[in-house]
């Protein structure tokens, strides 16, 4: 939700001024050794390249080639060379292997998200290994608690307001220790799900680690080639300014805290109550809306333009609508003070949950009959499938003590 939130503040920003490009820029240019041209720091190829090169090696002067054709005559002149140098015993040049460019991407491509996956896995249930019984208890009494209070002779100095900054340090610093934001949120969440950490001060953590993450990327830029080091740290740069411009907006003025939260905790309770709802969420927000807002934008700008100005009218006036409706439901029209006059499908999921996911559920029940006590349903009750809904669901209770 703050990725969101920044994005669709930010990006307005950024094409009406070009906000990101121009101060990324201005940073870049406060370093004259950072120019076009400058040899850059290998401070990760020193660890990284031995262990590659010993797996697979490719053609990259031919990969830039490609990239910088502009003619068809350019293109054709180089279609046909080999992009793979070696890839473990084989060496297209050498032995006379068969394998081809795209057969060798897919397997490379294939094996290192296996053990991206498996790494991240592992690192994430051995952390969660660590963090029970007694240290689960002192992390819900130091990670929760605040910054004491600054005393001063006879005058106290209130310091609770640190807090938040301490944890998107310390959000920082563990990301920057496990090079991967994802570790550090998968770590935390399940420690918010049982009630150790606050929802409250998980936000900031994972604030830090969205600069945690731009850290290492600015490092990975460092390692680009020399003639490219410029472009490289300009994108690394945007990246952390939009995160550090995020942070002081939906963090650093208070108010707007409860935004991101809030909206996190609207669909934490949608998924409590609709299993289905956290797959279409992704699907939505990761698949359809990207595709549709590409779509519109290679249609031509006058008509991204008038699609986002027809999205964000009807968004404003139904957040309009919904806090008057909470706080003056008095100065709205008697139909507009609730949603009842919408037909039930526009504001609730429940005709979807009853008419797609229930019979979907009979189904998986009558084909695999010993999943039904872990879905919540007996087979003999099929096709009537019972749910567990909302009403029934207990968010966990928060540890009070070393005995909880």
């Amino acid at each position: 939700m703050f990725n969101f939130l920044t994005v669709a503040l930010l990006l307005p920003l950024e094409a009406a001024s070009k906000y990101l490009a121009r101060l990324s820029g201005w940073f870049i240019s406060l370093s004259p050794g950072l120019t076009e041209g400058s040899k850059p720091p290998d401070m990760l190829k020193a660890l990284t390249k031995p262990f590659t090169k010993a797996i697979i090696s490719v053609d990259k002067k031919l990969i830039s080639k490609i990239a910088e054709a502009d003619t068809d005559e350019e293109i054709a002149a180089l279609d046909g060379k080999r992009m793979l140098k070696k890839l473990f015993s084989c060496e297209p040049k050498t032995n006379g292997c068969t394998l081809s460019d795209t057969a060798a991407g897919v397997i490379v491509l294939i094996g290192s998200l296996t053990i991206l996956c498996i790494t991240l896995m592992v690192i994430v249930k051995t952390l969660k290994s660590l963090l029970r019984g007694r240290v689960a208890v002192m992390l819900h009494r130091t990670v929760n608690g605040n910054v004491p209070d600054l005393r001063i002779g006879s005058t106290t100095v209130p310091m609770a307001w640190l807090s938040g900054y301490v944890a998107i340090f310390v959000g920082m610093l563990v990301t920057l220790a496990v090079q991967s934001s994802s570790i550090t949120t998968s770590a935390l969440t399940p420690l918010v799900g049982v009630g150790v950490v606050k929802l409250e001060r998980m936000y900031p953590t994972v604030l830090g680690a969205n600069i945690g993450t731009c850290i290492t990327g600015v490092l990975a830029a460092l390692a680009a080639d020399a003639s490219k080091l410029y472009l490289t740290l300009q994108v690394a740069y945007a990246h952390l300014l939009f995160n550090i411009t995020g942070i002081l907006i939906f963090y650093c003025v208070w108010p707007l805290r409860a935004l991101p939260i809030n909206a996190a905790k609207f669909l934490g309770d949608t998924t409590a109550e609709y299993r289905w709802f956290a797959l279409a969420y992704i699907l939505v927000a990761f698949f359809l809306i990207p595709i549709v807002f590409l779509a519109f934008s290679l249609a031509g700008t006058a008509c991204f333009v008038v699609m986002i100005s027809i999205t964000l009218t009807i968004a404003l006036i139904v957040v309009v609508i919904n806090v008057l409706q909470r706080f003056k439901p008095s100065v709205l029209p008697a139909k507009l003070r609730t949603w009842e006059f919408l037909p039930k499908y526009m504001r609730s999921l429940e005709p979807m949950d009853r008419l797609v996911c229930l019979p979907l559920i009979a189904n998986v029940v009558k084909m695999c009959p010993r999943f039904a006590g872990k879905m919540g349903v007996e087979a003999k009750d099929v096709p009537v499938v019972k749910v567990t809904t909302s009403s029934t669901y207990q968010k966990p209770e928060p540890v009070q003590s070393s005995s909880a």
